[in-house]
């Protein structure tokens, strides 16, 4: 389809086609994936990339084609007003003031762990049987699968599931609700997901896979953790608990957003412009 469009889209534009790319190959990507993807970018003069990972892969196809860089925006439109956020959020989900509150928001696919995540919560309940986790997105796979596992591990009091799309109307009680928003990814470019978080000022547990780990101040915006395991993911948000009475997420996270890059996007575009002229 790209190829189709590019060809036709190249006989008026004379080489001056830019795509902006995220994930260049699928995160659950076949054999004929790369050879189709090499396909649909032929007629792309050059490209525009939103994180270093997606960088790199898109040079390895883009040959001497130039490539330019910048980052998601941060989504911090979602956010309701203090008048607006009636019943609290909390409430809402049947969740206490007291409980330690975890989110896991998005769609809801193998790569991105959320069997790791649920393997991660037993582990916390026994340490402290206060934590919650808040699953909401619509599910790309066999629910059942997934409840099974609640069932299995015996957390079923714990966990909260909502598997449906959320609108954007939506989305702001279940980052209100949380304390933390948790990444257990498998496998990663970037994530509108984290832009989302401090959107919210919602400090982040990821795990370090593909781009994740560089739009995360460790220790301040939140917390990368070595490897996408059950025993790791507990381990850092253990280790974010610890830092929550001295360590002032928020106003790190607003200091991260202040120095997004794509507060630059219209340099970029300048470059691009020249570039095309």
């Amino acid at each position: 389809m790209f190829c189709g469009i590019g060809f036709f889209l190249n006989r008026r534009m004379k080489q001056r086609i830019l795509f902006i790319t995220e994930n260049v190959i699928s995160h659950e990507s076949r054999w004929i994936d790369k050879w189709l993807t090499r396909l649909g970018l032929t007629w792309a003069k050059a490209f525009l990339t939103l994180s270093r990972k997606v960088e790199e892969d898109i040079r390895q196809l883009a040959g001497s084609r130039p490539v330019f860089r910048s980052e998601l925006p941060i989504y911090g439109w979602y956010s309701r007003s203090a008048k607006s956020r009636i019943p609290p959020a909390r409430t809402s989900f049947d969740l206490d003031e007291q409980d330690k509150v975890l989110l896991f928001f998005g769609y809801i696919r193998h790569y991105k762990g959320l069997d790791i995540l649920l393997e991660a919560l037993a582990i916390l309940l026994k340490k402290d049987p206060s934590y919650r986790l808040l699953v909401a997105g619509e599910s790309y796979e066999d629910e059942a699968r997934y409840l099974q596992l609640i069932d299995t591990l015996g957390i079923q009091n714990q966990v909260r599931f909502r598997n449906e799309f959320i609108p954007n109307e939506g989305v702001a009680p279940y980052f209100e609700a949380c304390d933390v928003v948790v990444l257990p990814y498998r496998s990663a470019t970037q994530s509108g997901i984290l832009n989302m978080a401090y959107g919210f000022e919602k400090p982040v547990v990821i795990t370090d896979v593909g781009g994740l780990g560089e739009f995360v101040d460790e220790g301040r915006t939140g917390i990368v953790v070595s490897e996408p395991t059950p025993e790791a993911v507990a381990a850092g948000i253990l280790d974010f608990e610890s830092r929550r009475g001295s360590t002032d997420f928020a106003q790190h996270i607003r200091e991260r957003v202040a120095g997004n890059s794509f507060n630059q996007i219209q340099d970029v575009f300048m470059e691009v412009h020249e570039l095309f002229h």
